[in-house]
C-alpha cells in the first residue's frame, strides 16, 4: 500500500497551488506548499493548528482577563479609600485630608 492509499484510502485528489509571485523562489515554494498541506489536511478531514496564530488568541484571552481583573481591583481600591475617608473624618474630625496622605486614582 502506498502512502498515497493510506493517507487517502486510495482516492484521488486534484491540488492546485497558487502562491505569490517573488524573485526569491523559496517564498513560492513556500506559499505552494502551505496552500498543498491545508489542501491535504482537509480532504483527509484532518487539521492542523497554526500555533503562531493559537498562542496569540490565547494571549489576547489572558490578557482581556487581566484587564478585567485590574478594573475590578481599581474599582475596589477606589471604594475602600472612600470608606477609609469617611472613618478618618467620622473618628478625627480635626485633621482634613492633606495632599501627602491623599493617594491619587491615577
Amino acid at each position: 500500500m502506498t502512502i498515497k492509499e493510506r493517507l487517502l484510502g486510495g482516492n484521488s485528489i486534484i491540488i492546485t497551488a497558487i502562491g505569490r509571485y517573488s524573485v526569491d523562489p523559496h517564498l513560492g515554494r513556500e506559499d505552494a506548499a502551505s496552500v498543498l498541506i491545508s489542501t491535504l489536511l482537509e480532504q483527509t478531514g484532518r487539521h492542523g493548528d497554526d500555533y503562531n496564530f493559537d498562542e496569540l488568541e490565547r494571549c489576547r484571552q489572558r490578557l482581556s482577563e487581566v484587564e478585567y481583573e485590574l478594573d475590578a481591583l481599581q474599582t475596589r481600591f477606589k471604594q475602600m479609600n472612600e470608606k477609609w475617608r469617611s472613618f478618618r473624618r467620622a473618628r478625627y474630625p480635626d485633621i482634613s485630608d492633606s495632599e501627602g496622605s491623599e493617594v491619587s486614582d491615577d
